[in-house]
């Protein structure tokens, strides 16, 4: 893929939005319990991909440079570190907590594996 081809990670991080949004809504029902072993993977999957991002942007904040990738930061807070290398640690933060997702929804995919789940809610005809 040429450079020109790439899309742009914001463009990209706006279709993750829109697509978390329609997540988000769509699970409020299942109606087909069959599935949620599949979503499970499927959410397993993109977790781990935002862990890699996550690092991805701390290495990228790791090195910035000043007067090529910015012109200095208006720092109010006396931390003694730059507003980069504070990103940069709490991008490594996000991916760590990321990771521990990716290892729970593991266990929740695990877990779903062995109940046997209709393909139809069946309703009580009772």
């Amino acid at each position: 893929m040429s450079d020109d081809q790439k899309v742009a990670p914001l463009e990209t991080v706006r279709r993750l939005e829109d697509a978390a949004r329609d997540l988000a809504r769509s699970t409020h029902e299942i109606p087909r319990p069959s599935d949620v072993h599949e979503v499970l993977s499927g959410l397993k999957s993109a977790q781990g991909m935002l862990t890699q991002t996550y690092e991805q942007l701390a290495a990228w904040h790791a090195e910035v440079v000043e007067g090529v990738h910015h012109a200095g930061a208006d720092d109010a807070e006396d931390s003694g570190s730059s507003v980069w290398v504070r990103a940069e640690y709490a991008l490594h933060e996000a991916a760590h907590y990321s990771a521990n997702a990716v290892d729970a929804l593991e266990r929740a995919r695990s877990a779903n594996a062995i109940a046997h789940w209709f393909d139809e809610i069946r309703v009580d005809e009772g």
